[in-house]
């Protein structure tokens, strides 16, 4: 339950393969994954049902200090095989997003129905990675953007049904493919009722846009109990709103504007990195709005602007939000 001291703030982790012999960027060691449970569980963490904190932030109803969602993405064997004992150890529940073409065609290193109906009935949460990890912003050059988007839509709404009936399970919650998205994708889950997912770090909150809601990956070279430790331990920067944070690289380097909430916020010690080229310019446009630019344009691929402040009530805890950046050729 979400309940003892109200932080309104939360950690979704996320992962994708627990084993030694799959890709290292995607991967962390049973090993590895067992010392970052048994730090949630010595530290007395709150771990939840994905769908039970979204809705305690879709309805502002408290959440519970050190409270944390855990995901996995894709649906690979080895979470069956190895995290699903150890979550077991501890009855926790979590997530596994799964692409439906995937298990209907019976891939190789992917659950089957039969094992993800199994870890359903084990407090395991079964929801939407659309159909085959497209890539949502490359838009097929014989569709206009409204045919890509409702095709997005359709594929979305089909992986929900297969989901629905192979499980029984129907909660709307979509992890967007490598974690990109971009407005016309987040307009097109808010059309449909569904919440999107992504790969930017950050703690969620009251303030989080459910379409675009983060999580802290903890797989590869994220998977260092030592730094993860510092965000498994971080709050939601309270963001009232944002403006240019439409994730496609239009203008390079980008710049993003945030209004911020900032009555626990040390704003002196307010820090921005980018995920390249290395520490962001900040500058205050007035008492609670600021611009983030980074000092270099951006890489082709993947990116990030990093945020964190220190908290005035919380000594030794920081406040984190990250702005998701992806640059095409």
């Amino acid at each position: 339950m979400l309940c003892n001291v109200s932080a309104n703030s939360a950690i979704i982790l996320q992962y994708h393969h627990v084993s030694e012999d799959t890709p290292a960027i995607t991967s962390l060691s049973p090993k590895q994954f067992k010392q970052h449970m048994d730090y949630l569980n010595q530290h007395n963490f709150n771990v939840v049902p994905l769908e039970q904190l979204i809705n305690a932030i879709v309805n502002k109803t408290p959440i519970a200090d050190k409270t944390v969602a855990i995901t996995f993405d894709d649906g690979y064997d080895n979470v069956y095989d190895n995290a699903r004992p150890i979550l077991k150890q501890f009855d926790w529940p979590y997530t596994v997003f799964v692409n439906s073409d995937f298990v209907d065609q019976k891939y190789s290193r992917h659950m089957s129905w039969d094992q993800l109906r199994t870890i359903a009935k084990e407090k395991a949460t079964i929801a939407n990675h659309t159909r085959k990890h497209d890539y949502l912003l490359h838009k097929p050059e014989n569709l206009t953007d409204k045919q890509w988007q409702q095709q997005i839509a359709a594929d979305i709404q089909h992986v929900e049904q297969r989901i629905t009936t192979e499980i029984g399970q129907q909660h709307k919650l979509v992890a967007y493919p490598y974690g990109e998205f971009d407005q016309h994708t987040q307009a097109t889950l808010k059309s449909l009722g569904f919440i999107g997912i992504g790969q930017h770090s950050g703690a969620v909150g009251h303030y989080t846009d459910l379409t675009r809601v983060p999580r802290f990956p903890a797989s590869g070279i994220y998977a260092n109990l030592d730094k993860l430790k510092i965000k498994i331990n971080s709050l939601a920067m309270p963001i009232l709103s944002l403006e240019q944070a439409d994730p496609v690289v239009r203008q390079n380097p980008p710049t993003v504007i945030l209004s911020v909430k900032l009555d626990d916020i040390h704003t002196k010690q307010i820090q921005c990195f980018n995920s390249g080229p290395g520490k962001a310019i900040i500058k205050w446009l007035d008492d609670k709005r600021f611009s983030v630019t980074a000092t270099k344009p951006l890489n082709t691929g993947r990116s990030r602007y990093n945020c964190t402040a220190p908290s005035k009530q919380k000594p030794g805890r920081f406040y984190w939000f990250s702005q998701p950046w992806v640059k095409n050729d």
